[in-house]
């Protein structure tokens, strides 16, 4: 294998290229969906929302193998064990291409059910044919999922990262020209499906060059054994993921069964914005599980507890600034930009930034556990959250309309809330889970607190609706929240550990530039 780098430069490598690839992507993505609103219109806005979340749910059938293959990788990795990687790696790509056959299927089977998923169907021409390119390009991402998984052990999915942000800016730029000009939903779909394709060729031959052990014919068999433990887990995982796509993947379908293809259109626009920021924020947190996972095997009970706390302030501080941006914020910009027929209520817009909120202060809970392998403890806990979720969110939608569909999202999370800081209090840190409990029900509290005074120190800046002032608006709630923030928890042990790492940060940084000057 390739002589690997320390732990530490991968990791910042991986943060540093993630922010770049993902702002790049958020911006093009921008751009791109500025340009599909004012030629195509919100149902195609809406039909592309519908499909996206039909065939997400068709991931259920990866079962959590991506999960099990990062976890199962580390080790061998670390080893420098060849053997062992390409008996892994034989064994996933197996495995990827029996889902890629089944998704297939299943997605095939789906057509026939299409018009019943859209409330007002004679609306839109030619439905089979936009679903066969967004099949298409579901099937064939599984082509190089399982390298993909190996990149991301390896701690080297920045280069990944770089490629897909190169043909991501390239392929926007067509399809904004192709809308421009041709105002043709399927020319859009068609640059979109080469473009994809083309990137996991050139994904797939990356990884190989990388990895050239790949290529080798001689691999040996797992042990049985060691089989059984990655049937066990994956089989715990098929819980989570069933779980996890019900409640991520459903809500467009719903809106668009029970209300309309043209509400799914409009909510798209606020959740390009919220996905984008979690993917940004992200970055910071799911490229420092391995190091969890190595701190709770190497740590005490006590130092354990304490990464813990400070990684669930570190989220509560970062959710919790930009959800306080979002809750004010989010309809004026949303209205300057996508216009004023694309906004929706001001009661649903809450609930999807609370619900936004609600993912940040689980992040601690679920990376830990992720970092730890505990996939057996906590399997049903998706199953219980997608009977809520779609049970509380298909009733309330036939009853209040649009915020019904979201009350059953906030409904689901609490499940989760409730259940996984249980199981990880209990068997990483063996003590009980009140505390945690107490602090985040002091977090939610601090979230309604400066969301109070945001709204009354903005409401005259905002009183009148430009970009400027929004942008006013948006610089004058960071400093101010950020501040109050600082003294309310500045005399803490969470707030005292950030603050010394950010200093040894650009202690290093400083010295860094004095090292070069030296040598000019």
């Amino acid at each position: 294998m390739q002589q690997k780098a320390s732990r530490t430069e991968n990791v910042a490598k991986n943060i540093a290229w993630g922010y770049i690839a993902n702002v790049l992507t958020m911006v093009f993505s921008f751009i791109s969906r500025t340009v599909f609103i004012y030629t195509l219109g919100s149902e195609y806005l809406g039909l592309n929302g519908l499909f996206t979340n039909v065939l997400g749910i068709l991931s259920f059938t990866e079962l959590g193998i991506g999960n099990v293959l990062n976890y199962s990788l580390y080790k061998p990795l670390a080893m420098d064990d060849k053997e062992k990687v390409k008996s892994l790696m034989a064994v996933y790509k197996k495995a990827y291409r029996w889902v890629m056959v089944v998704v297939l299927a299943i997605g095939l089977a789906i057509c026939p059910f299409l018009p019943n998923m859209i409330k007002d169907a004679q609306s839109v021409e030619h439905v089979y044919l936009y679903y066969g390119f967004f099949l298409f390009n579901t099937v064939t991402s599984y082509m190089v999922s399982y390298k993909n998984g190996l990149m991301s052990a390896a701690q080297k999915e920045y280069a990944v990262t770089n490629v897909m942000a190169v043909l991501n800016f390239f392929m926007v730029v067509v399809q904004c020209c192709s809308l421009v000009l041709f105002k043709n939903y399927l020319l859009y779909l068609t640059i979109q499906a080469i473009f994809q394709f083309l990137q996991r060729i050139i994904v797939s031959l990356y990884v190989d060059r990388q990895f050239p052990l790949l290529k080798e014919k001689n691999v040996q068999k797992l042990p049985d054994e060691e089989k059984a433990v990655l049937k066990e887990n994956v089989e715990a995982m098929v819980y989570h993921k069933v779980g996890d796509v019900c409640v991520s993947q459903t809500d467009n379908i719903i809106v668009s069964t029970f209300i309309s293809l043209s509400a799914v259109g409009k909510i798209s626009n606020y959740t390009l914005i919220t996905s984008s920021l979690t993917r940004i924020i992200s970055i910071i947190f799911n490229n420092s599980v391995a190091s969890i996972g190595n701190f709770v095997a190497t740590e005490s009970k006590e130092r354990r507890k304490s990464i813990f706390k400070v990684y669930n302030f570190l989220a509560f501080w970062i959710y919790g600034i930009i959800s306080v941006e979002l809750f004010v914020l989010f309809q004026p910009f949303v209205k300057i930009w996508a216009g004023k027929t694309n906004l929706i209520d001001t009661l649903t817009m809450a609930l999807m930034v609370f619900n936004f909120y609600l993912t940040g202060l689980k992040v601690a809970v679920a990376n830990f556990k992720t970092a730890c392998g505990i996939f057996q403890a906590d399997k049903y806990i998706g199953i219980v959250q997608a009977v809520v979720n779609l049970v509380v969110s298909i009733i309330l939608a036939k009853l209040i309309g649009l915020p019904g569909v979201y009350i059953g999202t906030l409904a689901q999370g609490l499940v989760d809330v409730v259940w996984r800081p249980w199981i990880v209090y209990k068997r990483i840190f063996k003590e009980p889970v009140r505390e945690y409990y107490i602090v985040w029900f002091k977090y939610i509290g601090i979230l309604i607190v400066l969301t109070a005074i945001s709204y009354t120190f903005t409401w005259k800046l905002l009183a009148e609706i430009s970009l400027i002032r929004i942008f006013m608006a948006a610089i004058l709630i960071f400093i101010v929240i950020n501040l109050i923030l600082y003294l309310l928890f500045r005399k803490t042990e969470e707030m005292k550990y950030l603050e010394e790492k950010l200093y040894l940060m650009f202690q290093k940084i400083w010295r860094g530039k004095v090292r070069k000057e030296n040598f000019k």
